[in-house]
């Protein structure tokens, strides 16, 4: 038994972990200049989102999405490291400033 169970080859590690897709809904958009610009909340529907994740934000008035990073996370209005399903956060965009402020409303935001 034992000579049959070290014959058996060892399955190789995982050489790159994929986290799945997230989608969510924005709630609220607002301005906020101490949090360095654009704050967008909402509820995390699948997946996850951490700090420096690159976001797809829309539909904007054209139907587009556009990419975004997010510079920091906060759930209960507490920083967190990252955000799962289920649970409500708010996202400070970076390079995203208060002329942005009528290209997003509420509606889907993915990574």
């Amino acid at each position: 038994m034992y000579a049959f169970l070290a014959s058996i080859p060892r399955p190789s590690p995982p050489t790159r972990i994929r986290r799945a897709p997230s989608l969510g809904s924005l709630h609220e958009v607002f301005y906020v200049p101490e949090a360095g610009g654009l704050v967008v909340s909402g509820v995390l529907h699948a997946g996850s989102i951490r700090a420096n994740d690159v976001l797809l934000l829309g539909p904007d008035g054209l139907g587009a999405f556009r990419p975004v990073r997010c510079a920091s996370v906060q759930s209960l209005r507490l920083p967190v490291r990252r955000v799962t399903t289920g649970q409500s956060a708010s996202f400070a965009l970076v390079k995203a400033d208060e002329s942005d402020l009528p290209s997003f409303y509420r509606g889907r935001m993915a990574r």
